[in-house]
């Protein structure tokens, strides 16, 4: 994503506003990704609570910040959203000389088990609907005991230690997760009519988000193609800078492949235009067949190609009952991300909220706002 991450937690967080520190310093400006699964999920069996330790890079703090008076939470941008209630916490903010890109699973070194508890009490979860970023700061904490921040001068992290137990809600609260800024991608053209020889579109299609970055590769598969068709190892993956309404040949896009006189089923429609093709691999299986670009395409290290936005769409010569036709597949549209990995972790345990280790979601911070 482009996954601004969202972490399934047994607990968190009612509706704040404005200004102060956005931790980390990514989730301030990132557009995404959003991380959109369960990741050490939490789930509702035996005691209802669970402990949660949030790292942060001080650095991303000083010297905007002196004086943590609450702390604030809000659920990722993606259609997902939260069943209301309420929820018991204890919450306990420290600095530490621990990195906090690689924690340790034992909480007691990662914060002084002895910070002070800056908040004990109630706290709303609001009914959310989700939709786009960033979405509202929902889930308040205001601190009955401000935290002053002083650092020792090897001190390299904000701990926040949030203990809770006795969430109304009956399930998880979903909230923001950030993630390495991969790539992303679209279907531009999905073609439904335009038929192979077995009848059916090459609408499915799955790549790696993560590798589309400087230095690595476009890892895309595109299925459905039957798997008694050798001629489709005569294919070409096309890559342009243009797509939907873009132009190639002097014809608008999408245009169909007779308009370049190469012969296509009728419903068929080429919609990129022609900077570099490269032959990808054509798999048969029991059950059909697959396009793999596997090394076929990869992407210089360089960070300038950050943001990127390309097309592609494969063509393959296919042996239909009228002949050799060229089949043109579904239309995609890809953005290189930059690969860069936010400063913070998560250290998390349920089913006890007095804990003493936890996993770890190392460089997959929780965002808050602190003021």
């Amino acid at each position: 994503m482009p996954i601004r991450p969202v972490l399934v937690l047994t607990c968190l967080f009612a509706s704040a506003a404005a200004q102060g520190v956005t931790l980390p310093a990514a989730a301030a400006s990132w557009p995404g990704p959003w991380l959109n699964e369960t990741l050490f999920y939490a789930p509702f069996v035996g005691p209802n609570e669970a402990r949660i330790q949030l790292l942060y890079d001080l650095a991303e703090i000083a010297p905007t910040l002196s004086v943590i008076q609450q702390l604030s939470f809000r659920q990722g941008g993606v259609g997902i959203g939260n069943v209301g209630g309420a929820i018991a916490l204890e919450v306990r903010l420290a600095t530490s000389a621990t990195d906090p890109n690689a924690p340790s699973t034992t909480f007691a070194q990662n914060a002084d088990p002895a910070a002070p508890i800056v908040f004990a009490g109630t706290v709303t979860l609001p009914t959310t609907t989700g939709g786009g970023w960033p979405q509202p700061w929902q889930v308040l904490v205001p601190l009955q005991t401000p935290f002053v921040l002083a650092p020792a001068p090897t001190d390299r992290a904000l701990v926040i230690d949030v203990r809770c137990r006795n969430n109304t809600a009956g399930q998880s609260w979903f909230v923001e997760v950030n993630d390495m800024d991969a790539g992303s991608g679209e279907t531009v053209l999905a073609q439904p009519s335009c038929p192979m020889p077995n009848g059916q579109a090459s609408a499915p299609w799955a790549w790696r988000p993560d590798l589309l970055i400087p230095g690595r590769r476009l890892a895309l598969t595109i299925g459905n193609y039957p798997n008694n068709q050798p001629s489709a190892s005569n294919n070409a993956l096309v890559l342009g800078l243009q797509g939907p309404g873009g132009t190639f040949g002097g014809q608008l896009l999408p245009a169909s492949l007779s308009a370049f006189g190469i012969p296509s089923p009728l419903a068929c429609q080429w919609t990129v235009d022609w900077i570099a093709a490269v032959p990808i691999t054509y798999t048969a299986y029991s059950w059909g067949a697959e396009l793999t670009t596997e090394q076929a395409v990869r992407i210089p290290a360089n960070q300038a190609l950050a943001g990127l936005q390309f097309f592609v769409q494969n063509a393959a010569l296919m042996q239909y009952p009228n002949g050799l036709q060229v089949f043109p597949s579904v239309a995609l549209q890809f953005t290189i991300g930059s690969g860069r990995l936010p400063n913070g972790s998560t250290v998390q345990a349920t089913g006890n909220r007095n804990a003493t280790t936890g996993g770890i979601a190392a460089r997959q911070p929780i965002s808050v706002l602190l003021q």
